[in-house]
């Protein structure tokens, strides 16, 4: 699920790229992702010295700040946004060297700083990157439509509660809602 929002690239140091890739090589293979098989993996690919001097503390720190396979989404947004802010802040350097050691016209300075701040902002947004507005509205205006077909199937599972149905819209198959309050609250 983590691929979904992060990289490898997204990573900041060298054995959490690794350790990523080695995550996504175990899901690939169908293999359950946990503490000691993560540590078992990179023992059979012999690299576990470039973990540091202690590889096995490494592990565990790693799983204690990532918490449960619950955070993964959460956590991999995380990372994602972190690796935007040092992409970010590595260009803001880049403009900053060229502005003060000018090698061509404030307009191309202007242009290649714009062109930089660009390519960051479409990488967040994925391979297909922005979407005209027509685009989107037809993609909804058929969805809508295929809703309103007779024998058309829902996608959600409704709660049975009304109000609840209302508010959330019903429940995605295969995501996991809690509902919650606090104590003396309803």
């Amino acid at each position: 699920e983590a691929r979904q929002f992060v990289t490898e690239d997204d990573f900041s140091q060298w054995p959490t790229r690794f350790l990523f890739r080695v995550c996504v090589s175990m899901a690939a293979e169908g293999k359950p992702i946990d503490l000691p098989g993560v540590y078992g993996e990179v023992l059979r690919l012999g690299k576990v010295p470039e973990l540091g001097p202690t590889p096995a503390a490494y592990l565990a720190d790693l799983s204690e700040i990532g918490g449960s396979g619950f955070n993964v989404r959460h956590h991999a947004k995380e990372i994602s946004e972190a690796s935007f802010r040092r992409r970010l802040s590595l260009v803001a350097d880049a403009i900053k060297h060229a502005a003060e050691n000018p090698t061509d016209s404030n307009e191309n300075l202007i242009a290649n700083a714009y062109r930089s701040l660009f390519e960051i902002e479409n990488s967040r947004l994925g391979a297909e990157g922005p979407k005209l507005f027509s685009e989107v509205a037809t993609e909804l205006i058929e969805d809508l439509d295929a809703r309103t077909r007779p024998g058309y199937v829902s996608k959600l599972i409704l709660s049975g509660i009304p109000s609840l149905d209302v508010e959330s819209g019903g429940f995605a198959v295969g995501e996991l809602d809690i509902i919650a309050a606090r104590p003396g609250r309803g």
